[in-house]
C-alpha cells in the first residue's frame, strides 16, 4: 500500500527527493514540493512548457528544474523567490541534478537531435564545461563526492566525466542492442561514490565498481 497518493501531473516528467522530508514532482506544466510526512505543499508553480526534470538540494531549501521552454531555473522552496536562472540555456533541458553539497549542477540536453552535458558551479553559475554529443543526453548524475559526472543517452553510450579541469573524459561504454536498441535512460551513483548503476532500453540493467584515480575509472 503507498504511505500517501501526491495529487499532480507528472506524466513525463520527473521526482526528486532531499533528506528534509519533502519530494519534488514535475510535469505537464506544473512544478510541485511536498512535505512528505504530512502530504501538504510546500510550493507550487505553473510554467509556460512542459517541465521534464527537477532535483532538490540536499536540505530541501532549494529546487532545480527545466524543460521544455529551455530554461533552468533555481527557487527558494519556501518563498518561491528565484534564486538564479542558469545563463545561455537555448537546449531542451533532458535531466538536472545537484552536488550533494549543491556546488555543482549539471544539465543534459537536446537541441537539433543532438546533444550535450553540461556543468555549472553555483552559486554564481558560472560554466564549468560542456561536453558535445552526437545524440540526445537524456541523464546526468553527479557522484555524491562532486568528482565525476556521468552522462548517458539516445547513443547508447554512457560516458563518465572528471569534474575538475581540464575536464577529462575517463571512461565509456557503448551498450550492445538486445532485442532492441541500448538507449539509457537512466543512470545513478550509490551514497559512497563506489559503485554506478545503468538502466537501458535493451531490458538489461549495469552495475559498476567506480574506481577511480586521476586519468583511470
Amino acid at each position: 500500500e503507498p504511505l500517501s497518493v501526491l495529487r499532480c501531473p507528472a506524466q513525463q516528467g520527473g521526482v526528486a527527493f532531499d533528506e528534509a522530508d519533502r519530494i519534488a514532482v514535475v510535469g505537464q506544466q506544473l512544478v510541485t514540493v511536498f512535505d512528505m510526512s504530512t502530504g501538504t505543499t510546500i510550493l507550487e508553480l505553473a510554467r509556460e512548457a512542459r517541465v521534464r526534470c527537477v532535483a532538490l538540494s540536499k536540505e530541501g531549501n532549494m529546487v532545480v528544474f527545466g524543460g521544455f521552454d529551455k530554461k533552468v531555473v533555481l527557487l527558494d522552496v519556501h518563498s518561491g523567490a528565484n534564486i538564479s536562472a542558469l545563463p545561455g540555456a537555448d537546449d531542451t533541458v533532458r535531466s538536472v541534478h545537484l552536488s550533494a553539497d549543491a556546488r555543482l549542477i549539471a544539465l543534459g540536453c537536446e537541441k537539433r537531435g543532438k546533444g550535450c552535458a553540461i556543468l555549472y558551479e553555483l552559486p554564481a553559475c558560472e560554466l564549468r564545461n560542456l561536453w558535445q554529443r552526437d545524440k540526445v543526453v537524456w541523464c546526468v548524475r553527479l557522484s555524491p563526492d562532486a568528482s565525476l559526472l556521468a552522462a548517458c543517452g539516445y547513443d547508447m553510450q554512457l560516458v563518465i566525466h572528471s569534474t575538475s579541469a581540464p575536464y577529462d573524459t575517463l571512461h565509456s561504454v557503448k551498450y550492445p542492442i538486445f532485442g532492441g536498441p541500448a538507449f539509457i535512460w537512466s543512470c545513478d551513483f550509490s551514497a559512497d561514490s563506489q559503485r554506478l548503476a545503468v538502466g537501458c532500453w535493451n531490458s538489461r540493467a549495469y552495475l559498476y565498481d567506480v574506481k577511480y584515480r586521476p586519468g583511470v575509472v
